[in-house]
């Protein structure tokens, strides 16, 4: 018998039933005005009686967000979100008046105004709340934006991801182009919930297609996001941080790397040799339709591209191939392009690791992390007598307390209690997130960025911003005597260096916030943007980093809420 449905919010009977019927997890008032719900559906019957509210504050459970930790490296696999706590954090508190109203995507995107106020093609997502200055155009884009008209008469594109919402995906694009093949690339096994969720939402647009990226180890992830964006005389790639949730593009401070237009017609690389890794990247998946979507990718004209690519593969990687992947890839990379800064940079000179996930990296810090993985950073150089300072930028509880999202700005932060126990020498090296500059202290960080600083700082060796967390999950590990190195997820990151943009430079300007970065600009000096302040701000005596599963008894959020536990 068929379901009986329930007078919709706005009181009409008219309307489309819910293609997800009495399974349907949406939170967001509004789906609850556009479609009718079974009788007996919860929020359903909470947004007929008045007591739902635009944008409320959903509860949510330390396990909730413990199920997060996508980077987990321990006997257990790895929980993934629900589709259904994905849903959960679409609409959330803000403390500003303004939360609802995000610039409208509005912009001349034509590739040479783009490129002449952005040289360098990095962006922070538009985030709710904050000052219209700091969502200035320039620096911020939005996914409408990048998926606008005004960048491009879009043919097709695809999206590779690790957590999805297909129909915001959807409405993202604008409607002339929804119709346009698009394909999704994922790690959701067909067996999962996950999986299952995903293609049932697939299912209702008949342009969408699924591609499964295997994960030949366990406990991987793909983890890599990237957008290929073809037009009718050319292409885009956008390789970035966030999931394709409405939260991680409207809440959270995160990153993206948008090429210049490339021309279709003829193929070239460019002196960073994109091209070539980006093709051989996607052949890594050893399916037939992103071997295609790689051939493709031959025909156009990438010489203009002045990042290189640091991706992360699962498997075992050996001889020539080791070399390709993780921080073996980074260290390579500084070893053979940054001779100019080689010069210039000092064991003084500080690395600065940022990130929004810790997985299990060993006991002690020799055992990876000051170890193989701090060599790999601390290029360019001859071989050290001692190791450069490192300083890790991670959110503290008091970071996610006050963030703009209360409690549930940890989601994002997958950080077990146990990890923190059995790697206490991480501590020391903890300094809280504060982005005062850019607007962004209180949305809590998904970007992740690694670079070399000046002391003084004042300047920027090198800098790279990538899906990758703290883990060897993501950069690889050696095994066997370091013959091989052993990755378990899909990654994939810029590297941006300095003689790539101006052959005579060494390092970059830093530039504190917008202003500043938009004067250096137009003076014609090299800069680039952190997204953290400088000087950075140690943990307290009183801070703890943030952990996902410590319910945090007796405090309350700004929100005046307590964290709760089922």
């Amino acid at each position: 018998m068929a379901d009986i449905h329930v007078v919709d919010a706005s009181g009409d009977l008219s309307l489309p039933r819910c293609p997800y019927g009495p399974k349907c997890y949406r939170r967001n008032v509004q789906h609850f005005r556009e479609y009718s719900h079974p009788a007996g559906h919860e929020r359903a019957a909470e947004v007929q009686s008045g007591v739902a509210e635009d944008d409320e504050a959903p509860k949510r459970t330390a396990d909730d967000v413990v199920a997060v930790d996508d980077e987990k490296e321990t006997t257990e696999p790895p929980a993934k979100r629900t589709r259904k706590s994905f849903r959960k954090s679409e609409e959330l508190p803000s403390t500003s008046a303004a939360a609802t109203d995000l610039p409208r995507p509005n912009f001349d995107g034509k590739t040479e105004s783009m490129e002449m106020l952005n040289p360098l093609g990095t962006y922070f997502t538009r985030t709710k709340g904050l000052d219209p200055n700091y969502n200035d155009r320039r620096w911020t884009r939005s996914m409408k934006m990048l998926l606008a008209p005004e960048m491009g008469n879009l043919q097709s594109s695809v999206q590779f991801n690790y957590c999805f919402d297909i129909p915001w995906i959807v409405d993202q694009y604008p409607e002339e182009f929804r119709s346009k093949p698009l394909m999704i690339v994922h790690g959701d096994k067909a067996s999962s919930a996950d999986g299952q969720a995903l293609r049932q939402e697939a299912s209702l647009f008949p342009n969408i297609t699924l591609v499964y990226a295997d994960l030949p180890i366990a406990y991987g992830t793909h983890h890599t996001k990237m957008m290929l964006l073809s037009y009718d005389v050319g292409m885009r790639v956008v390789i970035h941080t966030s999931n394709l949730l409405a939260g991680d593009w409207h809440n959270k401070t995160q990153g993206m790397w948008i090429s210049p237009l490339l021309p279709k017609g003829t193929s070239a690389d460019s002196i960073t040799g994109f091209q070539n890794s980006l093709v051989h990247y996607l052949k890594c998946y050893h399916n037939a339709k992103l071997n295609a979507v790689a051939d493709a990718l031959n025909k156009y004209d990438m010489s203009s591209v002045k990042v290189f690519l640091i991706p992360s593969v699962p498997g075992r990687h050996m001889g020539p191939d080791k070399t390709r992947y993780g921080h073996l890839r980074l260290r390579t990379i500084l070893q053979e392009h940054a001779a100019l800064s080689a010069k210039k940079v000092t064991p003084e000179w500080p690395l600065i690791g940022q990130f929004s996930s810790i997985g299990s990296i060993g006991p002690t810090s020799a055992n990876w992390l000051t170890g193989e993985f701090l060599e790999s950073l601390s290029m360019p150089a001859a071989p050290m007598t001692r190791r450069p300072p490192l300083n890790l930028i991670f959110p503290s509880v008091e970071n996610v307390r006050m963030s703009s999202e209360g409690w549930n700005g940890g989601g994002s932060l997958p950080h077990s209690e146990a990890n923190y126990q059995k790697q206490p020498y991480l501590y020391k090296l903890f300094h809280v997130w504060k982005s005062d500059g850019k607007g962004r202290t209180s949305a809590m960080p998904h970007i992740k960025t690694y670079a070399r600083i000046r002391p003084d700082l004042s300047e920027c060796a090198w800098l790279a911003m990538t899906s990758a967390n703290m883990s060897k999950a993501a950069w690889g590990a050696y095994e066997k005597n370091s013959s091989q190195l052993m990755i378990r997820s899909y990654e994939l990151g810029v590297l941006f260096l300095p003689s790539m943009f101006s052959s005579n430079a060494a390092s970059f300007k830093i530039a504190e916030d917008f202003d500043t970065m938009s004067e250096a600009v137009e003076s014609n000096q090299l800069a680039i943007m952190l997204p953290y302040d400088l000087p950075l701000v140690e943990y307290a005596p009183t801070d703890r980093p943030w952990t996902s599963d410590n319910p945090q008894t007796g405090l309350k959020d700004i929100f005046g809420r307590y964290r709760e536990r089922r």
